[in-house]
């Protein structure tokens, strides 16, 4: 998206030329003090702008085709499990996001209110680093979203992952966590997740993923709150449900 977006430039930059050229054959014209010359400069150069001006509106045509295009078209998976589908998020989820978050995905993660408006507005906006929509391998709906945290000094990637009203209970964590692991592993990353004592589902979730238990870690929220949260690390094979 970011090349097509630098592509608009091109017109703009073809039709200053333009005027600039216009305003240099004048005043070359003008000193020459020979009022014929400049009229028939003038004309000439402003065949010349109209030219390219409908060469400049052209392009900026076909430019927003491709764009619509692109955001119309669903990105490309990362990778996919037997029950979903990782894939980036694209300009075209903010609806679908915006109702994976609810009072339970803001009470986990010490969320503002206006989390769901905000995530809305970004992918509208741009790519969202990190994060990938969490799809129904059979129907490509988005149920939630995967965030992973990458420590490039460690090379480990940190987890993060949350389910939508309606999808909690059938499955898409425990194969988010699995497929996850196994991307990350590809990009030669280990993976960690942290989750509080009281989320027993998404502990359930990384233990069907191949994740074991480790220990206890204090985790602190960009709140300020500090838990005692509960470290996994991903060490075995993913249940076959995943």
């Amino acid at each position: 998206m970011r090349l097509v977006l630098r592509t608009y430039r091109a017109p703009l930059r073809m039709t200053t030329l333009a005027i600039a050229l216009v305003a240099l054959t004048l005043f070359v014209h003008h000193r020459a003090n020979d009022p014929a010359q400049v009229a028939a400069s003038l004309d000439r150069a402003q065949n010349g702008l109209a030219v390219v001006s409908a060469i400049s509106a052209a392009l900026v045509a076909v430019l927003s085709a491709v764009q619509w295009i692109d955001v119309l078209r669903p990105p490309a998976p990362l990778i996919s499990g037997e029950r979903v589908v990782l894939r980036p998020l694209g300009r075209r989820d903010g609806p679908a996001l915006a109702r994976t978050i609810d009072q339970a995905v803001l009470d986990e993660n010490r969320l503002p209110p206006d989390t769901a408006e905000q995530a809305k507005r970004l992918v509208r906006r741009t790519a969202v680093a990190n994060w990938a929509a969490i799809c129904d391998a059979s129907s490509g709906d988005v149920v939630g979203v995967v965030t992973m945290e990458f420590d490039e000094p460690r090379r480990n990637a940190t987890l993060g992952i949350w389910i939508g009203p309606g999808h909690r209970g059938k499955g898409y964590a425990s194969g988010t966590t699995a497929a996850a692991a196994r991307l990350a592993r590809g990009m030669g990353y280990d993976t960690t997740a942290l989750t509080s004592q009281a989320n027993t589902a998404m502990q359930r979730a990384l233990e069907r993923g191949g994740f074991v238990r480790t220990g206890t870690v204090e985790h602190v929220f960009d709140t300020g709150e500090v838990i005692e949260a509960i470290r996994f690390e991903h060490r075995g094979v993913a249940d076959a449900a995943g």
